[in-house]
Formats: C-alpha cells, structure tokens, sequence
C-alpha cells in the first residue's frame, strides 16, 4: 500500500526530474560541432569524456557566473528568511487586523511557477514598454540619478520604519510587561535598530549592485 501511495511521486520524478538529470549528464560528456549532421544530431556526437568539464574550469565566464550566483545567493537567503520570520510574528500578533487577507496574499506566489512569476516580473520590469518602468520614468524621468538613489533611500527608511514598528507594537504587547521601558525606552531601541539594520544594508547593496554590475555589464 505504501509503494502504491509513493508510485505518482516516484513516476513524475523519474519522468521529469531524474530523466532530464541523467540525459543532461550524459550529453555533457559528448561534444558536437556547427558541421554535424543536423537530422543525426546524437549519432553525431564524439565522446570526450571530462573534456567538457575541463574546459569549463579554465572559461573566466563560468567562474564570474558562479560568483554572480553566490552573491545573489548571499542577498536572497537572508534577507527572504529574516522578512518571512518578520512577517509571520507580525501576522501571530493579536494586534494585526486583516491576518487572513494578508496570510493569503503572501502564500499564493508560492502556489504559482517560480518560472511564471519571473516572465511576469520580467514583462512588468521591461523596458521601454513594461508597466512598472513606465511609471517609474513618468514619475522619476525628469531627475538625476542622485536624486532617485535619494528617493529610494528615504522610501527604505520609511519602509523600514513601519516594519519596526509593527514589531515594536508586538514586542510591547509580548514581552516587555515593565510600563516604563515598553513606553519609553524600548520604542526609542527598536525603532532605530530595526531602521538601521533594515534599511542600511538593503540601500548600500542595492545601490552597490547598480553601479558595479548592473551599469558596467547591462
């Protein structure tokens, strides 16, 4: 009864995980050229073995894509699981009104293809003719660019404030049952430390990223 339950999983990811895997790799140890014959592209192929892996190491492309790779890794990661357990304190408190509303918004982009969701990103971000680009350039068009990093950066401090202080409300609510440092002190604590960490490094990296990939290399 077991294996039967297990069967729809194991056959889906045999066809469309595992399958795909092992055909990837094993085209990876096979190379082929511009002049093959294209109604033969397999029986085509040479066997190189590791060849293909060898000359991977020695590309400066590969090595700069990896390194691209672990620093979006580096930005994503923490911040995406700091802000989920932000948001999932924020939306326990007995304080936050409209929780099933919010509950359902953050939980249906996980329902949808990550793959969808970036073709709608990308078609939103597009330029010249994607909504959001359009708006942004209708609004911030006419300024310099130190003006719109200064309009970014004051928009994450606002951001950041908010965020702190729906977790100053919980906190007061939660923890701090001493009248006079919930009422004085702890706000004073939490909001500038909240603000600080949130907003500092989210800016510098952004701002960071813009001028030493996004400018240089696109």
């Amino acid at each position: 009864m077991g294996f039967a339950f297990i069967a729809p999983f194991c056959l889906f990811f045999g066809i469309f995980l595992l399958g795909p895997f092992l055909y990837s790799f094993w085209l990876s140890l096979r190379a082929t050229d511009i002049y093959a014959d294209w109604y033969n592209r397999i029986g085509s192929m040479t066997y190189v073995g590791l060849g293909n892996y060898v000359e991977l190491l020695h590309d400066a492309e590969f090595w700069w894509s990896l390194l691209m790779t672990l620093y979006y890794a580096a930005l994503t990661i923490p911040t995406s699981i700091a802000l989920a357990l932000t948001l999932a304190v924020c939306l326990s408190s007995p304080m936050t009104r409209f929780k099933g509303l919010f509950r359902t918004g953050f939980f249906l982009p996980q329902v949808l293809d990550l793959l969808v969701i970036g073709i709608i990103w990308m078609l939103l971000f597009n330029t010249p003719n994607g909504a959001i680009d359009r708006i942004v350039r209708a609004l911030l068009g006419g300024l310099s660019a130190e003006w719109r990093t200064a309009l970014v950066m004051i928009a994450a401090i606002v951001l950041a404030g908010g965020l702190a202080y729906l977790i100053n409300q919980w906190a007061r609510s939660r923890f701090l049952y001493e009248e006079r440092f919930a009422t004085e002190l702890a706000p004073l604590i939490v909001w500038i430390a909240l603000t600080v960490i949130i907003a500092a490094p989210a800016v510098f990296l952004s701002v960071g990223f813009d001028r030493l990939v996004v400018q240089r290399y696109f």
